[in-house]
C-alpha cells in the first residue's frame, strides 16, 4: 500500500496530473503510430487495386 501522509495533497495531485500527462502522450504516440500503419496499408491496397482495375481494361 502507498503511504504518503507527509506529502501534501497539491503535490501528490500534481505528479499524478504529470503521470496522467505522460500515458496520454504515450497513448497518443501509439494512436497515431497505428493509424498511420493502417493508413499506409489502405494507401498501398488501393493502389495496387487500381493498377489490378487498369490492367484487366
Amino acid at each position: 500500500m502507498l503511504r504518503t501522509p507527509y506529502l501534501p495533497k497539491g503535490v501528490l495531485i500534481t505528479v499524478l496530473g504529470q503521470l496522467a500527462q505522460v500515458n496520454l502522450i504515450a497513448i497518443g504516440y501509439h494512436l497515431e503510430r497505428k493509424l498511420k500503419a493502417i493508413g499506409s496499408f489502405q494507401k498501398v491496397h488501393f493502389q495496387s487495386y487500381w493498377q489490378f482495375s487498369y490492367t484487366k481494361l
